[in-house]
């Protein structure tokens, strides 16, 4: 129970917090290549010295070619995003504490899974993920609260005259609230729980090198939203990426 509750706060309460961060520094592409990939990385690290979970060669491997080709295939992004707007040497720095902060969170999960099933005990994955999710609100409605004051009560709005959540007169799909709401509905609920569920039955690297496909596959909704193009290493990479799992899971 506890180590559920502290991986929610670590990885959606903290972890989330840096993402945010990263996004508003690097951009969409960016901060998910980052992100995602550098978490596989530090999730297979953690998951060897602190769990004595280990990955065979030919996993290894696999996710090598499935982080590789992931890369490959988001380079053009990062040389586009990199020519649009100024590098922030901030977004790298929340960049990597958000893969750490997840990595811890997706280690701890595993820890919990591998202590319950020592003991024969059944955890529903449905439970689990409710649990990471009100520790994660708990830091979140402490940072919420810190802005709170620290902006002179101006809950939403923030210090250097951004937009606010609502607005009056717009319609719902331009209200920046809508679309916090359908993030948290569909990252720490819909895909938390998926996350947790392969974390109860695959080391963390195997389970985050996979997620780390996530950018591949929003590159539609990146494109609608930032107007990023697709770039011709995209279709290098992307196979790439696929043969690996692949791999994976024959190999």
């Amino acid at each position: 129970l506890w180590e559920f509750a502290l991986a929610g706060g670590i990885g959606f309460g903290l972890g989330g917090y840096c993402m945010m961060q990263t996004l508003k520094r690097l951009g969409s592409p960016h901060s998910l290549l980052m992100v995602e990939s550098s978490t596989a990385v530090f999730a297979g690290f953690f998951a060897w010295m602190a769990l004595d979970d280990t990955l065979a060669v030919s996993q290894l491997l696999s996710c090598v070619v499935i982080l590789g080709g992931v890369l490959f295939a988001g380079s053009s992004w990062i040389k586009e995003e990199a020519s649009s707007r100024k590098t922030s040497s901030q977004g790298y720095l929340f960049a990597i504490a958000a893969a750490v902060f997840q990595a811890i969170s997706l280690t701890l999960s595993r820890d919990a899974f591998l202590t319950a099933g020592s003991l024969s005990l059944g955890i529903d994955k449905f439970n689990a993920a409710f649990i990471r999710l009100m520790g994660g609100l708990l830091i979140a409605l402490f940072l919420i609260s810190f802005s709170f004051f620290c902006n002179k009560n101006q809950l939403f709005f923030k210090p250097d005259g951004a937009s606010p959540l609502l607005s009056k007169g717009k319609p719902l799909k331009q209200q920046p609230l809508v679309w916090v709401f359908a993030n948290a509905l569909f990252g720490p609920v819909l895909g938390v729980t998926c996350w947790l569920w392969a974390v109860s039955l695959l080391n963390p690297g195997i389970v985050q090198s996979i997620a780390a496909t996530a950018p591949l596959i929003s590159l539609p909704i990146s494109r609608k939203l930032e107007s990023h193009r697709l770039g011709n290493r995209f279709f290098v990479g992307a196979p790439v990426a696929i043969l690996g799992i692949a791999a994976l899971m024959l190999w």
